[in-house]
This record gives structure tokens, C-alpha cells and sequence, in this order.
């Protein structure tokens, strides 16, 4: 019985011993691993403190992939919206992983983003004249040419800018963002005051020059200097508006409200254009020059207020056609007319407003600008232009040598 007891004992130690044994080859295969998760951890550390916001930063930048948008609230970053692929933002410089993109409350994540050229925004709308409502609501998606770029979550209260059947196009961090129709609900705000305009006087000029430096110029459409810039002071100092042939398009599309003093400053052919060039641009006033791209190059008028549209590539002779002065357009061939449009819109580059040589057109040549693209045509007829008014005959002012200021005057209030 005795001897049955020290051979379970003995059993009981042996056991014991064992386990011992096994305790202790497990605590030595276990101290590798825990050397690797310290290494792995201490490598972690060493890339946290690696990151350098200095080599993520980039002034202009484009966004990768669509992402969240960040706002900075109670010591923590959280979800404010998105941002959507391809959007360009400009950022401030940071000290964390979060950068701030600039005129805004919000920020982007620091690998979100790439290098990009800077944004050229559209400035448009600092010639209109603001609805009387807004756009109100929560996750409103903002677009620009029908391409989303934000989704925003918290509420929103937008001014509205343009109207078209199928969106509103609102005011947002100084630029315009369309919305669709049926996102977000219109209220009523007091945005502006401003009288608005009912029709619009369109000018038409010619051909400048300065007598005090021995210029000439002999025909009735010659301008002095003297007598533009009588022109553009008196603008200037009653507070003109000088729209672009887009912003009037719109505006007789009735998308638009403009102020009740704008105009639209239009130059013809080319000739002797540079000196009215000059000074639309020293004066910061928008115009439209019509150039026959057959006669002059339009490298030879690069500006920036001035843009450059067809007045076609060589239809502006005299005598080809039986009817008035003879313009081409009268009685070309189809596709000779056609051949002459596209050559002209090569040469600009682009070109959708177009201006009839010797304002001589039928109902044939509009349907042959419609083919080649253009959008909006002009003609004579001095009168202003209202909404609602032909696009392919816009009318004009012809200012003359002997329009004088109170001549002037009269013609665009």
C-alpha cells in the first residue's frame, strides 16, 4: 500500500516537472516574437515620426480618388462631406495630416491629393446681379460643368445666380457651383438691391486712331482717341457694367439679371483696332473684337479683356454677291460657306458668336452658322436688345465719327 502511494507521488512530481519543462520552452519560443512586435512597433514610431507635412504640401492640388472632406470641431477632425475626384483645390500650409483648403472651413486628408496647376476661376458672375433667393438645404452636391466636386453636410444657404431649365447655378466660396432643380429647397433673400437692366445697348466701333501722333483715318466709322475715351470715362464714372457676348447671351436667354447701366462694347474687322484694344484693357472694360482672320492674325490682338470672334475668314469683300454691298455669305455654295466658317473658328482657336460682314444675312446663312457651331450672331439695327430677341440677329449701335458724347449718351441709357 505503501509502495502503491510513492509511485503515485513519484507519478504527481513527474507531471509536475513536465509541465514545468513545457512552461519554460514556451516562455523561450515566445520571447522572439515579443522582440518582433517591439521592433514592429518601434518601427511604427519611427514612421509616425518620419511624416513631414512640408513634403505633402502643395499650394495648387487635385484631388486622386473621391475622398472625405474634414471639419475641425472640438479638438477632433470629422466628416464633413466629400470631395470628389479630380476636384483642384488651393491648400494652406499644415502641421498635421489635415490641410486646410484655403477661403474654406474645411480640410482633406494629406494623401488625397497630388500637385496640380492652379485653378483658373470664373469671375463671370461679378458682372450679375444676384437673384433675390437662395438655396437651402443639408448634403447639397456642388458641380461645374456637370461634373460633381463636393457633397456638403451641414446646412447651406446659397445665392442663386443663373437660372437654366434643369439647374441653379449659386455663389459659393467665391465661385459658381451648379445644383440641380431638385436638390435643396428656393427661399426668398434679400441678396441685392440693384436696378436691373431690360434691354441692352450693344455698341459698334470700327477703326481708331490718334491724330495728335499724325494718324489718319478718313471714313465715317473712324474714332479719334479722344472721342473713345469720352466713351469709356463716361462709363466709367456712372458705373457701366461692360458685359461679354456670353454674359449678354445669357441674359437674353433670361438666365441672368444684369445691372440696369451695362453694355456691350463690340469692335469690327481688325483694321486699325489696337489703339481701342489698348484702351478697353487699360480701362478693364470688357469687349468683343470680330476679326476677319484672313486679313490679321489673332496673335497680333492677345489681351484680356478683349475676346476674339468670327467675322469670318475672307467673306468680307465687297461685290461677290448681287444683293447691298455684296457679302459672300449671301450667295456662297454651302459647303465654300461652311469651309470659310471652320476656317475662321480654327484660327481663333474656338469661336461661337459670330458678326455678319456688312450686317448682310438671309435666313439660309443663319442655318449655315448653326451647322458650324455658332451660337449667337450680330447684326445693325440701332436699337437695344431685349430678351426674347433672335440670337442669330443681334442688334447694334453703330458709332460713327460724328456720334457725339450727348449722341452717345442717348443711345445706351
Amino acid at each position: 500500500m505503501k509502495k502503491r502511494r510513492l509511485k503515485k507521488s513519484a507519478v504527481i512530481i513527474l507531471i509536475i516537472f513536465l509541465l514545468f519543462i513545457f512552461l519554460i520552452i514556451g516562455l523561450f519560443l515566445l520571447k522572439p516574437w515579443k522582440r518582433g512586435s517591439s521592433k514592429e512597433t518601434k518601427d511604427t514610431k519611427q514612421i509616425k515620426e518620419k511624416y513631414n507635412a512640408k513634403d505633402y504640401y502643395t499650394e495648387f492640388a487635385s484631388i486622386k480618388e473621391d475622398t472625405k472632406l474634414y471639419k475641425y470641431e472640438n479638438k477632433k477632425y470629422i466628416d464633413a462631406g466629400t470631395i470628389y475626384k479630380d476636384a483642384k483645390i488651393s491648400l494652406e500650409e499644415s502641421k498635421d495630416k489635415y490641410f486646410k483648403i484655403k477661403n474654406s472651413d474645411y480640410y482633406v486628408y494629406y494623401d488625397s491629393f497630388i500637385k496640380s496647376e492652379e485653378k483658373q476661376k470664373d469671375k463671370s458672375y461679378e458682372r450679375w446681379v444676384p437673384y433675390n433667393e437662395n438655396i437651402e438645404g443639408e448634403n447639397l452636391t456642388l458641380s461645374q460643368d456637370d461634373k460633381k466636386l463636393l457633397t456638403i453636410k451641414e446646412k447651406l444657404s446659397l445665392p442663386i445666380y443663373r437660372k437654366t431649365e434643369d439647374k441653379n447655378y449659386v455663389l459659393y466660396k467665391e465661385e459658381l457651383y451648379e445644383i440641380k432643380k431638385d436638390e435643396g429647397n428656393i427661399t426668398e433673400k434679400q441678396n441685392s438691391d440693384t436696378s436691373l437692366a431690360s434691354s441692352v445697348a450693344v455698341l459698334n466701333y470700327h477703326f481708331f486712331y490718334d491724330p495728335e501722333k499724325g494718324e489718319k483715318c478718313d471714313q465715317i466709322i473712324c474714332h479719334t482717341k479722344k472721342q473713345f475715351i469720352s466713351h469709356l470715362d463716361y462709363l466709367k464714372e456712372n458705373n457701366y457694367t461692360a458685359l461679354t457676348a456670353e454674359d449678354l447671351k445669357l441674359f437674353l436667354k433670361k438666365e441672368i439679371n444684369v445691372p440696369k447701366t451695362s453694355l456691350v462694347i463690340t469692335i469690327d474687322d481688325g483694321y486699325l483696332a489696337e489703339l481701342g484694344v489698348e484702351l478697353l484693357n487699360e480701362y478693364k472694360m470688357h469687349g468683343t473684337l470680330f476679326l476677319i482672320t484672313s486679313w490679321y492674325h489673332p496673335s497680333d490682338f492677345k489681351n484680356e479683356y478683349v475676346k476674339l470672334e468670327s467675322h469670318s475668314h475672307d467673306m468680307h469683300n465687297t461685290g461677290v454677291c448681287p444683293k447691298g454691298q455684296g457679302g459672300a455669305i449671301q450667295c456662297w455654295p454651302d459647303d465654300k460657306i461652311l469651309n470659310d466658317l471652320k476656317t475662321s473658328q480654327n484660327e481663333l482657336g474656338e469661336s461661337k458668336v459670330f458678326c455678319f460682314p456688312f450686317y448682310e444675312y438671309n435666313n439660309h446663312s443663319i442655318e449655315l452658322l448653326k451647322q458650324a457651331g455658332f451660337e449667337m450672331a450680330f447684326v445693325g439695327g440701332n436699337k437695344k436688345a431685349s430678351p426674347g430677341v433672335d440670337l442669330f440677329q443681334i442688334p447694334r449701335y453703330v458709332i460713327g465719327s460724328d456720334t457725339t458724347l450727348e449722341d452717345f449718351k442717348r443711345k445706351i441709357n
